[in-house]
């Protein structure tokens, strides 16, 4: 992380702007058929009735995949082997989400037998906080170009010319520049 942040950026510890807050045991045996998707730390492990987490959020894996970040834009139920996030300020959750997975989470692994993240060590990890108005400035331009890379994967997967490849280490390259401020989306 930069030493200069840009003005009305903050600089901050994810501890200070997230909770990493425990999913719950929840045993094929025990589900109930229905459209809740239930994830583990490597995405959708099954489908119930209800959710445990009322509204979309972000999944961060605690065992296994530990540090590995999902998406869920409805309502789920995060299994024990997750992490749920839940915002202390309000925060852009695409930005959020792209800041997670740039933090590199899954470098914390500390378990020697089946991998592990340890939140209080999640919590010690450095990010840029930009204003709520450039998360969703920065947020905006990651779906753009996530946008452009799903178009670009139907051209080649329809038979035309493409580089996905090409788009993505773009993307990789710009998310440090564009997380820390050294290059700004304008408004």
């Amino acid at each position: 992380m930069s030493s200069e942040l840009p003005e009305g950026w903050q600089a901050a510890k994810l501890g200070d702007i997230i909770a990493l807050e425990y999913g719950r045991s929840l045993p094929e045996k025990v589900r109930r058929p229905g459209d809740v998707p239930v994830y583990g730390s490597n995405g959708i492990v099954g489908w119930h009735d209800e959710p445990l987490v009322h509204s979309g959020g972000i999944i961060v894996g605690r065992k296994g995949t530990a540090g590995s970040v999902t998406v869920s834009s409805d309502p789920f139920w995060p299994i024990d082997t997750t992490y749920f996030v839940k915002a202390r300020e309000p925060l852009d959750p695409d930005w959020l989400a792209a800041t997670l997975h740039h933090s590199r989470l899954n470098d914390l692994n500390e378990a020697t037998g089946v991998p592990g993240l340890n939140r209080d060590k999640a919590y010690l990890q450095r990010v840029s906080l930009p204003p709520l108005d450039e998360q969703q400035r920065i947020a905006e331009f990651l779906r753009s170009v996530d946008d452009a890379i799903g178009t670009n994967r139907a051209l080649v997967d329809a038979g035309g010319n493409g580089d996905t490849g090409a788009l993505l280490k773009l993307k990789v390259a710009l998310m440090s520049d564009l997380l820390s401020g050294r290059v700004r989306v304008p408004a």
